[in-house]
């Protein structure tokens, strides 16, 4: 009736009845409740230097080689898309990295005060007879108090907190593993599939703590929509061997019929290219630039060095409690970690950014 007489002789009832509705509507309908969301921030351990991981004539596999590596150094604050088909080896990279699982040959090296942090799809540890309160209890020096509230944030209230982890859906039991993962202090995050069995709004949530995480984070990830938002590089495992594209995911995508195995159809037989000789200018300029970036990672490996002998006397110092000494060390410590700061942004104004590496 509203809509018929709207415009008509009977606008005047129509719109009265249009009122009427309005209010029987705000008395009656029940407004949609603010839906629950999970609240997620990856806490960071201390991280000294400018590098996290580095990979050395590494090859991955079990009774063979599944495929091998380029020889890698990755920067802090990196975060890498590793991508790749099925069963080719992505999850048997992260298990080397952590120590896991051994190479066939090589070494994947973490740095000095590097600390990994796990997130397995399989979610080892979260299949069995304890409650999810006794999980986070055995993870934490939390009280049951604390940690009732820390499960609140990811939405375990009530006896919900008394659930056996065995009985757990495999949403609440993703929803466990983020709560574990905001407990631990590392700076290499290791994720294998986070975004599986969570909500939308949850896989956002996490998006946004993984681009807030000021550590290095290495992905293993179908979610095209994540790998897009959070990786900075992205490492190619296909025909025995990984490739490093140094862009992000989207970048990867729309190059890709450059970079995969349609490229072989028409490159099996390439015409030699010759390179014409660089002017000398350009050779100088490289090899000053070499020069420069030689001495300033000398400078801080020695500023890293001392640092961490620092630390070891301010220790020491602690447990005497020796204030003078503690103070002076300190005030030493403040003084060459500025230092440290310098020489890492001068690092990084010389260096040269390479789009892409390969083997």
């Amino acid at each position: 009736f509203i809509h018929r007489h709207h415009a008509g002789q009977k606008h005047r009832q129509a719109k009265d009845r249009e009122r009427k509705l309005a209010h029987l509507e705000e008395q009656l309908v029940e407004r949609p409740r603010t839906a629950r969301q999970i609240s997620l921030r990856i806490p960071l351990g201390t991280a000294r230097g400018k590098k996290a991981l580095t990979l050395r004539d590494l090859q991955i596999g079990y009774d063979s080689v599944l495929f091998s590596c380029p020889d890698l150094v990755v920067d802090r604050g990196e975060r890498i898309a590793i991508v790749g088909e099925n069963g080719c080896g992505k999850t048997s990279l992260l298990k080397t990295i952590t120590v896991a699982m051994p190479p066939l040959r090589g070494s994947a090296i973490l740095e000095h005060g590097v600390k990994p942090v796990v997130y397995s799809q399989n979610q080892e540890g979260l299949h069995g007879r304890e409650t999810v309160l006794d999980m986070i209890l055995s993870r934490s020096t939390l009280t049951i108090g604390q940690a009732r509230g820390l499960l609140g944030r990811f939405l375990f209230s009530g006896d919900d907190v008394m659930k056996r982890l065995r009985d757990l859906s495999g949403g609440e039991r993703s929803r466990v593993a983020l709560a574990i993962l905001s407990l631990v202090e590392g700076n290499l995050l290791l994720l294998e599939e986070p975004t599986n069995h969570l909500d939308l709004r949850s896989q956002e949530i996490l998006e946004q703590a993984l681009l807030g995480y000021e550590g290095t984070i290495i992905l293993v990830s179908h979610d095209r929509a994540l790998l897009e938002a959070v990786a900075t590089q992205v490492w190619q495992v296909e025909d025995g061997r990984l490739r490093v594209f140094r862009y992000g995911f989207a970048e990867y995508r729309r190059r890709a019929p450059t970079s995969s195995k349609q490229a072989k159809k028409g490159s099996e037989k390439p015409r030699p290219r010759i390179s014409s000789p660089k002017p000398k200018a350009d050779r100088y300029q490289r090899k000053k630039r070499q020069e420069a970036l030689a001495a300033i990672e000398k400078r801080i490996e020695d500023a890293e060095s001392e640092l961490a002998e620092l630390e070891k006397l301010l220790a020491a110092a602690s447990g005497r409690g020796d204030s003078e000494e503690i103070a002076e060390l300190g005030r030493r410590h403040s003084s060459l970690t500025e230092v440290l700061e310098r020489e890492m942004r001068a690092w990084e104004e010389v260096a040269d950014d390479h789009a892409e590496e390969g083997v």
